[in-house]
């Protein structure tokens, strides 16, 4: 479930990711095409070119600052939730974690993962071979 749910996020992170690479190349050529008539192809080409690598700064920019720390509380403060020990979690929590907390990093490593699956499949199925596997019976003797 949480696998199929991944994959569903996946698809629509591609889609809008899509639907966005297509925005702005339709934005970036009617820009030039406007451009194009005041000041020539050259200009209106070096002109676009560069108001969207500084777009691009920018949205990279905020894309990477992380929020202001949010104050602690105070000393014995109750704060109706149980402690938080990230050491206790599981391998799926902790991706869960790294994905809510770091989501350019975890598309990164997302990214990275699909070129090694695609260079190497042979890897990838061992992979899922040893993850899906079913677990051995225990031997349960009595003593």
């Amino acid at each position: 479930m949480i696998f199929e749910r991944t994959l569903k996020m996946a698809a629509a992170a591609a889609a809008i990711a899509a639907g966005v690479l297509i925005a702005v190349g339709c934005a970036a050529y009617a820009l030039f095409v406007f451009l194009q008539e005041h000041i020539g192809a050259a200009g209106a080409a070096a002109l676009v070119s560069a108001l969207f690598l500084g777009f691009s700064a920018l949205v990279a920019l905020f894309a990477t600052q992380k929020p202001p720390p949010a104050a602690a509380p105070a000393a014995g403060a109750e704060t109706g939730f149980p402690p938080f020990d990230l050491a206790g979690l599981g391998l799926a929590e902790k991706i869960s974690d790294l994905v809510q907390d770091r989501p350019l990093v975890a598309a990164g490593a997302a990214v990275a993962i699909g070129l090694v699956a695609v260079r190497n499949p042979e890897l990838v199925m061992m992979l899922a071979r040893s993850v899906f596997k079913p677990a051995a019976p225990q031997d349960r003797t009595s003593s």
